[in-house]
């Protein structure tokens, strides 16, 4: 990560300093959701918020600093707690999205 920032001329913040100092989970530091994609038909996210929208086609998710859009077909929760939730389906899209 601090290449690909040297590379753009972009400074690390001090949460990401001290993530990297303490090896610690930068999804736990910066407050900022984990994604990980089995395919197109499945998705495990943690360090969500809540969820805003529960449709078969679409599932938003509130997250920092964005929420997570997730589009498709016959979209389910399979599995939800307080730090994650495990979504299946046909995945067409996911993406951060600026609500309001």
């Amino acid at each position: 990560m601090r290449k690909k920032r040297a590379e753009k001329g972009e400074k690390q913040t001090l949460r990401e300093k001290i993530a990297d100092g303490f090896e610690a989970s930068k999804e736990i530091v910066l407050d900022v959701p984990k994604i990980v994609m089995i395919g197109n038909c499945e998705a495990v996210i943690e360090n969500y918020k809540g969820i805003s929208e529960y449709t078969p086609q679409r599932i938003v998710l509130e997250a920092n600093p964005r929420s997570i859009r997730i589009a498709g077909e016959n979209l389910e929760i399979r599995s939800v707690t307080q730090e994650m939730i495990f979504v299946a389906g046909v995945i067409d899209s996911m993406g951060f999205v600026k609500e309001g």
